[in-house]
């Protein structure tokens, strides 16, 4: 049976009177993104209205401390890429809504600089609903980490014991750097473990590590890596807070 756009759109939670570009895709700047090097494709409202009549997630973006324009570029760029990637295994992108944490609030964990750090900032805000929450920090000075999730489940349906779910990245970096790391490390909470073993530092990675696939280290990475295999995609859709469809 036909649906519309409105109906999907009120499934997802949206207000009768919405904007296709910042409200139903999530673009916080109202445009749509541009990716460097061209790694998304032209919007399909009709490929979208498919995808959340399946199996799909939402996203709860938080903006922590001064997010300036560019970031915000970056953000809507990160949020186009992961929901080409994701409709790839059949895993639909559905609401993003978008919250600040005022610099003064942040309290400095606009800087994450330890892993104790992470968490303390993951376990301090969530936002209210079923959405996932991607905190989207100015820089990640511990070690070499661009971006980290909270809780990883270790088999289908697993939830987390803590309220320290979610993931964080760091926004400042090239707009396509952004966009992959928020993939994985979504991919990540979703599920996914690295393809390259789990070694930071030092990853293994002579073949067979799937180097063009979305979750190799980014140490081992080839080319755009955005790939994800069919079994991925189950692990994705498996988890607990992935939305049946509209």
């Amino acid at each position: 049976m036909a649906i519309s756009l409105r109906q999907i759109a009120a499934c997802i939670g949206l207000p009768p009177a919405f904007s296709v570009l910042r409200d139903f895709y999530g673009f916080w700047e109202g445009v749509i993104p541009s990716v460097t090097g061209g790694s998304a494709p032209p919007l399909s409202v009709t490929q979208q209205c498919l995808l959340l009549k399946g199996p799909h997630i939402h996203l709860d973006i938080i903006h922590v401390g001064t997010i300036d324009a560019d970031d915000d570029a970056t953000i809507d760029a990160a949020v186009h890429v992961c929901r080409t990637v994701y409709a790839t295994v059949g895993l639909g992108v559905g609401r993003a809504r978008h919250f600040v944490i005022s610099q003064a609030d942040a309290n400095g964990m606009d800087v994450i600089d330890s892993d104790t750090e992470k968490h303390n900032l993951l376990g301090a805000w969530s936002a209210p609903g079923n959405g996932i929450d991607i905190f989207m920090v100015r820089d990640i000075s511990y070690g070499s980490v661009v971006g980290s999730a909270g809780y990883i489940p270790s088999q289908c349906g697993d939830t987390p014991a803590s309220d320290e779910d979610g993931v964080i990245v760091d926004v400042n970096r090239a707009n396509a750097a952004v966009a992959r790391t928020f993939a994985h490390e979504l991919g990540h909470f979703l599920g996914l473990s690295h393809t390259c073993g789990e070694s930071s530092a030092t990853p293994p990675c002579a073949a067979p590590c799937q180097t063009t696939n979305l979750m190799t280290q980014s140490g081992c990475a080839s080319g755009s890596a955005l790939q994800v295999t069919s079994s991925q995609g189950v692990t994705m859709r498996c988890h607990f807070m992935v939305q049946s469809g509209c």
